[in-house]
């Protein structure tokens, strides 16, 4: 299971710690879904300062309903004073 929770995180930043653009996204999930799909696997994520975009990215690929059980997304920033 590594590979697909690697996979997923390298949706929202590349391995440079960069955003990666919304087609770059698309394309990655894309990916994603061809292997988890194949291998007959699902996937869920959860998020934080992500904000939900690998769970839109995710979404959005051909066939997700097959493989994509869903996100959970918590932000919240607290004010150090």
């Amino acid at each position: 299971m590594r590979w697909s929770l690697t996979a997923c995180r390298g949706i929202a930043v590349g391995s440079d710690g960069h955003s990666h653009s919304r087609g770059e996204r698309v394309e990655l999930a894309g990916r994603i879904a061809a292997l988890l799909d194949s291998a007959g696997l699902e996937v869920a994520v959860a998020e934080s300062l992500t904000g939900g975009m690998v769970a839109s990215a995710l979404a959005e690929a051909p066939g997700s309903s097959n493989w994509f059980r869903g996100a959970v997304v918590g932000l919240r920033q607290r004010r150090q004073t």
